[in-house]
This record gives structure tokens, C-alpha cells and sequence, in this order.
């Protein structure tokens, strides 16, 4: 499994992806697979750099490898504060946008593109492990 680690800020967001997508590229992934990996790895990153670090500088650790079965884990790392993505209450998609508060549709269509998301509050931080079958 190849890993990396930067700083959690918006300009980091284009490189750390690449370090993901490099290594789906090599697989022969599709087109509709590669987007939605992208999609999902925009969400949550920009997520944690909005949100893990309110008051402080942090990092963000992101490490991809693919299994026999052509299964994608991807794990994301940070030390910031604690946010479970998989109990995001479901939004309402139905409801008028204009109606509808904000935030959570990122984290569910994030949830519907994957094969499933694993979260575990680590000691020191968050960890979350996204599957893809490809």
C-alpha cells in the first residue's frame, strides 16, 4: 500500500488525489470508476481541511492499494476532531433544494459511490477506510 502525508489545506487537495488516482490508473479502471473515486476523495478531504482542524494547523495521511480481488482501500488519516461520516443522517434528497439545509449531500453521495466507508476513532485521531470494487 503506497501512502503520503501533507498538510491539511485546500492546495494539497489536487496532490493528494493524484497519489490515489495514480495508482487506479495503472489498474485499467474505468472511466465512471475513476470519477467516482475523485468524487469521493474531494468530499472527504475537503471535509477535513475544513472542519478536522478548527483551531490549529494538521495533516492529512492517505495511503491506496489494490487486493487480488480488484478491491481499492483507501485509508485517510488525520489528527483532527472526531467526525464519523457513516452516521450522517440520510438528506433528504426529495425536499426542494431550496428548502433542504446545507451540507450532507457530499458525505451521502460519497456513501452511495463506494462499495462501503469504515470509520474507527483512533487514540490520537480519525481513520477512514474507503472500498471500491473495481
Amino acid at each position: 500500500m503506497t501512502s503520503t502525508r501533507m498538510p491539511a489545506k485546500p492546495e494539497y487537495l489536487e496532490m493528494l488525489q493524484d497519489c490515489v488516482l495514480e495508482t487506479v490508473r495503472g489498474t485499467g479502471a474505468s472511466t465512471q470508476e475513476l470519477f467516482r473515486i475523485e468524487f469521493a476523495l474531494e468530499e472527504i478531504l475537503t471535509n477535513i481541511n475544513k472542519y478536522a482542524y478548527p483551531d490549529r494547523e494538521g495533516e492529512i495521511e492517505i495511503a491506496c492499494g489494490m487486493d487480488d480481488s480488484r478491491m481499492l482501500r483507501i485509508v485517510i488519516r488525520d489528527w483532527g476532531e472526531p467526525f464519523n461520516p457513516t452516521l450522517c443522517p440520510t438528506p433528504d434528497i426529495c425536499q426542494d433544494a431550496c428548502s433542504r439545509p446545507l451540507g450532507g449531500l457530499g458525505v451521502y453521495l460519497t456513501r452511495r459511490m463506494a462499495g462501503d466507508l469504515i470509520y474507527e476513532r483512533l487514540p490520537d485521531g480519525n481513520q477512514l477506510t474507503i472500498l471500491f470494487q473495481l
